[in-house]
This record gives structure tokens, sequence and C-alpha cells, in this order.
């Protein structure tokens, strides 16, 4: 592991979120739409680090959602944390991994 590429976070308002990270020095880099609404906002911490919120419904838990690492190769990870007796959900690229 080389990093950690994001952390994501459902919030009750996505203004209201961004707002936050953005008066500690994050700005937004980008977000994601549809049907007007936003689907995910994505603050830049580096050039290879963002933040990630998340719009939630009222049957989902504000917090924590996921974190991304960042690697060549997540499998040899994947089988420490299988190893160490952790219970990590099967390592993937994700969409947006380059």
């Amino acid at each position: 592991m080389s990093g950690i590429a994001h952390v994501a976070f459902r919030v009750a308002d996505v203004a209201v979120g961004r707002a936050f990270y953005q008066k500690l020095g994050f700005e937004q880099f980008f977000e994601l739409t549809r049907d007007g609404q936003t689907t995910e906002a994505f603050l830049k911490v580096n050039d290879l680090q963002f933040i990630e919120l998340y719009p939630r419904n009222a049957q989902q838990p504000s917090g924590l959602m996921h974190i991304c690492y960042l690697s060549n190769d997540m499998e040899p990870l994947y089988a420490e944390y299988v190893k160490r007796e952790l219970k990590p959900s099967p390592a993937r690229k994700a969409a947006a991994a380059i």
C-alpha cells in the first residue's frame, strides 16, 4: 500500500459538508449530479487524494462509507489482511481507478 486515495462519507447535506471542508482549506475539485442533484462531491486534498461526500437518504447513517487505498497491487495487501484474521471486502479496482 502506498497511501490512501480517498475517504468517502455519507452526509445529511452535501452543501454543508462541502462548506465545512472548504473552511479547512480543501477546495471542491468536481462533483457528479443526476437530475440536478449532487450524487458525489470530490474535495481535493492533493493530486492523489480526495475526500468524497455522498448524500444520505433517511435509511442510511451518516459517516464513513469506505476507504480507497492507493496501490499498484492490492492482492498482497488483501492477503496480509486475511492472514491477520481481518475481514476485508474483496480487493477490486474502483470505477475511478486509472
